[in-house]
């Protein structure tokens, strides 16, 4: 199955804001396997959601479903 947010996403890019930040994948415990936003700002960075409007993503989300397309 693939993510549907992010199919939402990328067909309605307007429904979310984006912020540019450098990020990494934390490799020791307790955070292993989390992304967070690295402080050494000499990485590329990365287009990262940090906010959405998330009762019309529902809405196309469960529409779809229920429609099909």
């Amino acid at each position: 199955m693939h993510d549907p947010i992010t199919v939402v996403a990328t067909i309605y890019p307007d429904l979310f804001k984006y912020e540019y930040h450098p990020i990494e994948v934390c490799l020791e415990l307790p955070r292993i396997g989390e992304t967070i936003i690295c402080k050494d700002k000499k990485r590329r960075l990365a287009k990262i959601a940090v906010d959405v409007d998330i009762d019309a993503v529902k809405k196309i989300f469960f529409d779809t479903i229920e429609t099909g397309f």
